[in-house]
């Protein structure tokens, strides 16, 4: 296995020839349960966003079982990846730095945020951070 990639991708072949460093599957399975269980059955009414969404996988997952499934990427190596691993939902992802973009964004049902903010603490600082995740948690209107 020589290839490595950061979240499963659709192909379920290149999966196998794979290591795969984050199984996702099961972050998803828990956030759908705890959604589920706080909105009730469906959340078809809802809208998704999650940011630092890398190649798309959980853009894809939420993109049938809510209204809108949008996507933040920042790394030029995962966007590009996400028009062949996710081409059916490349145009919901956005190619930019949302510490710069996100006051612009509408508000979302349900935001995730996961494996980002320790880069921003590395890089900006703990108090820079936390100003982030105040801004996102302005754009969240139910779970984040």
């Amino acid at each position: 296995m020589s290839r490595v990639l950061y979240q499963p991708v659709l192909n379920q072949a290149i999966n196998d020839n794979s290591a795969i460093i984050r199984g996702c599957q099961d972050r998803l399975d828990a956030m759908v349960a705890f959604c589920e269980n706080k909105f009730g059955s469906s959340l078809s009414e809802k809208s998704f966003l999650d940011i630092g969404s890398c190649y798309g996988f959980f853009v894809n997952s939420f993109n049938g079982l809510c209204s809108i499934a949008t996507g933040i990427e920042n790394g030029n190596k995962e966007f590009n990846m996400t028009r062949i691993f996710y081409p059916d939902i490349s145009s919901q992802i956005n190619k930019e730095d949302f510490t710069e973009t996100i006051d612009g964004y509408q508000n979302y049902d349900i935001v995730s945020l996961l494996s980002v903010l320790h880069s921003i603490i590395i890089s900006d600082g703990a108090d820079h951070a936390a100003g982030i995740l105040r801004k996102i948690d302005a754009k969240t209107n139910d779970v984040l």
